[in-house]
C-alpha cells in the first residue's frame, strides 16, 4: 500500500466540496484582507505590518543603522504597552500568515486560482523580506530585540510559528511543486530545531486568561 498525494485527490462530495470552494472563494481573500489590516471594524491583526517592520529593520542593519530594541516580555502587544514602531499583536502572530499560505495550496486546486496563486507568492516574498541573514525568522525578536530570541522558548511561541512555517512550505510543494518556502524554511531549520532537542524540556504555561487556542485569523 502506498500513500496517495494530496494533489492527485478532488474531493467531490457534496457535503465537503462546496464547503472547500466556499474556503478558496471567499474565506481565503476576506482573510488575506485581515492580516492587512485592510477589513473596517475587524480587529487589528498587525501580522504582514510585523514582517513589513521586520523587513525595514533587517535592511536598516544592513544598511549600518543601529536596530532599535524593545521589550519582548509580553504575550500580546498593542498601543497601550508599545511603541508605534515595535511588534503589535500576539507572540505568535506569524503563524496566521504561514497558516494561509498552507490552506491556499491545498484550495487553490478547487477555485479562485489565479487570485490564490498570486497572492501565495506575495506571502512568500513578504516572509522572504523578513529573514534575517542567518536564517532566523520571527518578527517579534527581529523588530524589538534579536538578541533575546530563544531565551523563552515555553512561552513566546518561536518553535510554534517555525512549525507552521515548515507545514507551510510543506503545502506548497506537495501541491504546486513549488520549492520557495523550503528554501527559506531550511536556513531557519538549522537554527530552531536544535532547541526541540533540550535534555530538560521546560514546563508550557498557560494562555492569559480570555484567550483560547492560538491564530486569530487561519
Amino acid at each position: 500500500m502506498e500513500p496517495i498525494s494530496p494533489k492527485h485527490i478532488t474531493v467531490t462530495d457534496p457535503f465537503w466540496a462546496p464547503r472547500i470552494r466556499t474556503v478558496a472563494d471567499i474565506v481565503l481573500p476576506y482573510q488575506w484582507q485581515v492580516l492587512h489590516d485592510q477589513v473596517p471594524g475587524a480587529p487589528k491583526s498587525s501580522c504582514i505590518a510585523n514582517f513589513q517592520k521586520a523587513a525595514h529593520a533587517i535592511a536598516a542593519a544592513k544598511a549600518g543603522c543601529p536596530r532599535p530594541t524593545y521589550p519582548t516580555d509580553k504575550w500580546y502587544y498593542d498601543d497601550k504597552n508599545s511603541q508605534e514602531k515595535a511588534f503589535m499583536g500576539w507572540v505568535f502572530q506569524d503563524s496566521d500568515l504561514y497558516k494561509w499560505l498552507g490552506a491556499a495550496a491545498y484550495a487553490i486546486p478547487y477555485g479562485n486560482r489565479a487570485y490564490l496563486t498570486e497572492k501565495s507568492r506575495e506571502a512568500v516574498e513578504i516572509i522572504a523580506a523578513a529573514q534575517e541573514t542567518d536564517g532566523y525568522l520571527d518578527t517579534l525578536y527581529s523588530i524589538n530585540g534579536l538578541q533575546n530570541r530563544f531565551t523563552n522558548l515555553k512561552d513566546y511561541h518561536e518553535l510554534y510559528c517555525f512549525g507552521h512555517l515548515a507545514q507551510a512550505a510543506c503545502a506548497r510543494w506537495t501541491m504546486q511543486g513549488r520549492a520557495g518556502p523550503i528554501g527559506y524554511c531550511l536556513p531557519s531549520s538549522r537554527l530552531h530545531l536544535p532547541h526541540l532537542w533540550q535534555r530538560k524540556a521546560p514546563r508550557l504555561s498557560r494562555p492569559p486568561a480570555g484567550r483560547a487556542g492560538t491564530g486569530t485569523t487561519v
